[in-house]
């Protein structure tokens, strides 16, 4: 019982009863909450990188919230230079179908860095797990305190970036 006898929120001893805010002022608290978005597969196309992601998964998001991107494919070989986009579904529909097309009910989705700056393949090289906050209405996934390795060469300065083998 919220706000009973030996709850830490009881309105006694100087605590506040958080309940009191939320009915007598009409204040709401956001609860905010992480969410795991693995990527399912991954293509290499002439323009992007493109990672997929489980259908079901991205529709029972909220429309706004954030995400830890677990990648779980590593990116292909000539996709280093490539933008990183994420194929999300446009419509309800929850089958995957393992394309990333954009012509079968799925769009891409450019990632961007904190910065702004497209995110791509070299970045994601040595990441497994990324913090992001995805946006469906306005389509956006943006890496949350990531940086771009284009925005140090864009600066000027020279970025070096070994491959693994």
């Amino acid at each position: 019982m919220i706000g009973g006898f030996g709850f830490p929120f009881n309105g006694f001893g100087g605590v506040v009863n958080p309940a009191a805010f939320t009915q007598g002022n009409q204040v709401r608290v956001k609860q905010l909450c992480i969410f795991e978005l693995p990527t399912t597969n991954v293509s290499l196309s002439e323009e992007s990188v493109d990672f997929g992601i489980d259908r079901c998964i991205y529709n029972a998001l909220p429309c706004d919230c954030y995400i830890s991107l677990r990648v779980n494919h590593l990116v292909p070989e000539g996709g280093e230079a490539l933008p990183i986009t994420i194929v999300v579904p446009n419509s309800s529909n929850s089958t995957n179908t393992g394309s990333t097309t954009a012509n079968n009910g799925e769009t891409n989705i450019g990632v961007i860095d904190h910065n702004s700056d497209p995110v791509v393949g070299a970045d994601l090289e040595t990441t497994t797990e990324v913090f992001a906050f995805l946006s469906k209405g306005r389509g956006i996934i943006r890496f949350v305190n990531f940086e771009t390795g284009g925005g140090a060469a864009a600066a000027g300065t020279t970025t070096t970036t070994t491959a693994s083998e």
